[in-house]
């Protein structure tokens, strides 16, 4: 990985294991930073910026991230260069504007200390991480996304004035979006429920079970268009009064228990932490079994919060994912050495 004018590297070179690389250092030294930067090119978004230009060095115009990969035996190079008003990105000898573009490209999941978000934050923290796993498998997804957010804007433009002969345009074209997305989703919370079922067991108490499910607008109904339909003409009276669209995709909740309650409102911070984990772990292994490659796997700050016993389950449980890239303030000696790693 080669990086130009990224945040505190002014320039860096740098190689990774094929396995488990450890980046370790005091804080304040730049670890975030390295894992950002891979994250950027998987997901076309920092985990810590709001915008692009926060993450150019101070004093200068531009940034670049590159990456050198090998995918399915054929190398490559993914690089994305951005300075304070444009981007670009390039695969090889193609050259994208767009930072949906990337995704795709390379594969992958992160662990990161915010992760307890997932449990105790709003549901579009938990739509964003499915919508996440899913775009990198399935190109249509991304074009349904935007085509669905930008009918449920002009939907709620007409709600407001009134306009309900011109709102049935819009409602067709958001009913195929809509149901696009909530069968992909529906598909992939049931596929990752069995393993993180199976991950958490990994670093968790035997007597303790997660359970993962989608909340859908659609409720009991068929995924259908027709259903999708009814349901706006049904709210649409409520909703010319409120400006805005109640129901749908945007609305939908990834419902998470834990041993039969609400993982939320009755796990401990622990146990949040754990399972939030374990949701992670279940998306690298979902993307394993759908990808052609291994997906690579980033862990900012190796402790996450656990204890000692949680800790050393969850290092275990890191075991034959493939490449991971790891950060820690400290060397992980003792227990935590199980894992080859290349610092």
């Amino acid at each position: 990985m080669y990086l130009k004018n990224f945040r505190r590297f002014k320039g860096a070179a740098l190689e990774f294991s094929p396995e488990c690389t450890l980046i370790s250092g005091p804080n304040a030294a730049g670890k975030t930073t390295l894992l950002e930067a891979v994250h950027l090119l998987i997901f076309g978004r920092s985990f810590r910026a709001m915008h692009m230009k926060e993450m150019i060095m101070d004093g200068e115009e531009d940034a670049a991230v590159e990456l050198d990969l090998v995918k399915e035996g054929v190398e490559h190079t993914l690089g994305l260069y951005f300075g304070q008003e444009r981007k670009k990105i390039r695969f090889n000898a193609t050259e994208y504007r767009s930072l949906t573009s990337l995704i795709g490209l390379l594969t992958g999941a992160s662990l990161l200390p915010t992760d307890v978000h997932l449990i105790t934050g709003q549901p579009q923290l938990r739509r964003s991480l499915i919508d996440s796993i899913i775009a990198q498998v399935d190109p249509l997804y991304i074009h349904h996304l935007s085509r669905y957010a930008q009918t449920v804007k002009s939907r709620n433009c007409l709600l407001k004035a009134r306009e309900f002969k011109a709102i049935d345009l819009f409602e067709e074209e958001m009913a195929k979006s809509a149901v696009y997305i909530t069968k992909a989703r529906v598909d992939a919370v049931q596929a990752m429920d069995q393993i993180a079922a199976r991950e958490f067991a990994l670093f968790s108490q035997e007597s303790e079970h997660v359970r993962l499910s989608y909340l859908s607008s659609f409720g009991k109904e068929e995924v259908s268009c027709a259903s999708f339909m009814h349901l706006m003409r049904a709210n649409r009276m409520k909703e010319s009064y409120l400006g805005f669209t109640l129901a749908g995709p945007h609305k939908d909740d990834l419902l998470i228990h834990l041993s039969g309650k609400e993982c939320r409102l009755y796990a401990s911070e622990g146990q949040k932490r754990s399972v939030a984990a374990a949701i992670k772990l279940a998306a690298w292994s979902h993307l394993a079994c759908v990808s052609s490659t291994l997906p690579l796997l980033l862990v900012d700050d190796a402790a996450l919060g656990f204890d000692a016993l949680r800790r050393e389950r969850f290092f275990y449980a890191l075991k034959s994912r493939g490449q991971v890239l790891i950060t820690s303030a400290d060397k992980l000696e003792g227990s935590w050495s199980q894992l080859d790693l290349t610092r």
